[in-house]
């Protein structure tokens, strides 16, 4: 049974990747706002050049998501231009990026973040960075996944995202039987599956960037990551941040305490 459960997951993960094999690279963000990501990250907004301040809908290493406001449904896609990052509840003073719009629709713009030189580059400590992602992190509707990522009959997937390319995603069958976990954080990709040795089949470097037209999770599927060994500072961060989910995820404690025992266990 095992076998068969090890054979079809095989299958998921290859076909989610190739999914997206063949797709141009964008930033790693959750664009379906539609489906759920409308609520913007407490505490960050981006002041444009023309010093409108619009909130920030999502964050990663590579890229900012915002709503389409002011000077951007002016923009023409390619265009660049320097931008104020303020987090006041993370950081006093505000950071300078270099920016491109690489996509624009209804209810988004992405823009990408341009590393030309250090001083227009995303800077924030690990002390800041763990409180943007415990603040910021929200469960959300599986439909803004990958098509292959999504339940099976008899499955539930719930799936947890937030700022940095912040990612907490739990497959469980019929009974309430954990099945496979994805635990992406501070750029280290983990993959679980019950009933493998110690749980873990996957530890590596995560990617800042891949195409997510299709719906998120390619990168978690995409071999190219260097491996990497997992240090207890990262561990113990992670588990803080899980301890400190805003009070409107409390609902969700017990499923995120899941995670706490998969890092336990390891």
């Amino acid at each position: 049974m095992f076998d068969e459960q090890q054979g079809r997951n095989a299958q998921i993960f290859k076909k989610s990747g190739d999914e997206l094999s063949s797709k141009r690279r964008f930033p790693r963000l959750f664009m379906s706002v539609s489906e759920g990501r409308s609520n913007p990250l407490h505490g960050v907004l981006l002041a444009l050049p023309d010093r409108t301040h619009v909130p920030v809908l999502d964050l990663s290493v590579a890229g900012i998501v915002i709503s389409p406001s002011g000077v951007l449904s002016q923009l023409r896609l390619g265009q660049q231009l320097v931008c104020k990052l303020k987090t006041a509840t993370v950081t006093p003073e505000p950071m300078f990026l270099q920016l491109k719009l690489v996509r624009l629709t209804a209810t988004s713009a992405c823009l990408l973040m341009e590393s030309i030189s250090a001083e227009h580059r995303l800077k924030l400590d690990q002390t800041s960075k763990d409180r943007l992602v415990a603040a910021n992190l929200r469960e959300h509707s599986n439909v803004g996944m990958l098509a292959s990522l999504r339940p099976v009959p008899n499955e539930v997937v719930r799936w947890w995202h937030g700022p940095l390319d912040t990612n907490l995603v739990l497959w469980r069958r019929a009974g309430d039987v954990l099945e496979r976990a994805i635990i992406e954080y501070d750029g280290i990709l983990l993959r679980w599956e019950a009933g493998v040795d110690s749980g873990l089949v996957e530890l590596r470097q995560s990617l800042p960037a891949s195409d997510e037209s299709k719906g998120y999770g390619s990168i978690w599927h995409n071999p190219e990551g260097p491996r990497v060994s997992l240090g207890q500072n990262w561990r113990e961060r992670l588990q803080k941040v899980l301890l400190n989910v805003p009070a409107s995820q409390q609902g969700a404690a017990a499923d995120l305490a899941v995670f706490a025992q998969i890092l336990n266990s390891l």
